[in-house]
């Protein structure tokens, strides 16, 4: 009931991110050009490549752990500023040979201030784990309601006025400022530095490492195919068709299913339990995913014209392959998680 209480409440505070998220998007498709779109996907696709290379996997960490303490979550909370603040500055200093390598010279300074968000968010308490780890997510809906309410006027506002990359990145950074300094207002553990449990979450965070190199080549090796071989313009447009066919995934399906993570955790003991509420999950998955992957695929060009507008209809025929896509990234996310809840 726990768990069904807490998908329900994760579900309203998706429907607020995401919603923000979708109106801004389809506001955006018709302020800004694919080229825009173009030189922020490869904005995420710099910052997710180092971003995983340091992946300290201390959300999986914490969630996991049979006993948890504040040492626990103070190591974790240090290790992320630590690495993400390194990472930030290694981001800065080679922007402009990454500018050069994918022949576009306003992804120099894009990729440099779009990088101060990564130690801003590790800046955030690490009590929010521990929120995670019981099932607890009520304290964070208001805070999701200030973080993607003032990330989305931003957006919209710079939009107008001066339409370009420029209001992607902004809001990013306004939303890691409001989350770290909003979650001590939700949360009142107060963390140290301390790295006295460094070994113990590397020891874990190895395999997570490895998961992750496997996953950025698998999501994103079409992206840098694209930007190598078409240009900007045209990844921009790759890009924004993939991510509306992710919408449904992203907005509530997987959103949904992360209570189960904490869930499989806590019955990882009895192998009964533990094969019912992986199953159940999996049937009740495949039963909402299939009719929305058969619309997705028959009828591509009305989704994107209703959705982004008739200057996006050239790339409407990927949305066909991309169903599929849809499909077993929910999948994957699912059972990944179900096995990691498992601390393997």
């Amino acid at each position: 009931l726990k768990v069904l209480k807490s998908a329900g409440l994760l579900f309203g505070i998706q429907v607020v991110q995401r919603g923000l998220g979708i109106i801004s998007t389809l506001i955006l498709a018709r302020l800004l050009a694919p080229e825009h779109f173009g030189i922020v996907a490869l904005v995420t696709i710099a910052l997710q490549f180092f971003e995983l290379l340091v992946e300290t996997g201390n959300r999986q960490y914490i969630v996991q752990k049979e006993t948890l303490d504040d040492e626990d979550l103070d190591t974790a909370w240090s290790m992320d500023i630590l690495i993400k603040s390194s990472l930030a500055v290694l981001v800065i200093a080679s922007s402009p040979a990454l500018a050069r390598w994918f022949d576009e010279p306003a992804l120099t300074a894009a990729l440099a201030v779009a990088a101060l968000a990564l130690p801003i968010r590790a800046l955030r308490t690490p009590g929010m784990m521990r929120l995670a780890r019981e099932i607890n997510y009520r304290p964070l809906f208001r805070l999701t309601l200030w973080q993607k309410g003032l990330s989305f006027m931003t957006v919209i506002t710079i939009a107008f006025i001066d339409p370009s990359h420029w209001a992607i990145i902004a809001g990013n950074l306004v939303s890691a400022a409001v989350l770290a300094v909003g979650s001590y207002r939700v949360d009142h553990h107060r963390p140290r530095w301390t790295l006295s449990r460094f070994r113990q979450q590397w020891g874990f965070s190895q395999w997570l490492l490895l998961r992750g190199i496997v996953g950025f080549t698998r999501s994103q090796v079409d992206n840098l195919l694209v930007s190598r071989f078409f240009g900007t313009t045209a990844l921009g447009g790759y890009n924004l068709v993939r991510e509306v066919s992710l919408l449904p995934a992203l907005s509530a399906i997987i959103p949904m299913s992360e209570p189960l993570l904490a869930a499989i955790a806590q019955s990882r003991e009895s192998r009964t339990n533990l094969a019912y509420r992986v199953s159940f999950s999996l049937a009740l998955m495949i039963t909402v995913l299939t009719p929305i992957t058969v619309f997705i695929m028959l009828y591509p060009e009305l989704i994107v014209r209703v959705l982004l507008g008739t200057q996006w209809t050239e790339f409407a025929p990927l949305l066909q392959p991309f169903g599929l896509f849809f499909f077993t990234f929910c999948l994957f996310s699912l059972i990944s998680d179900a096995v990691i809840a498992q601390g393997k």
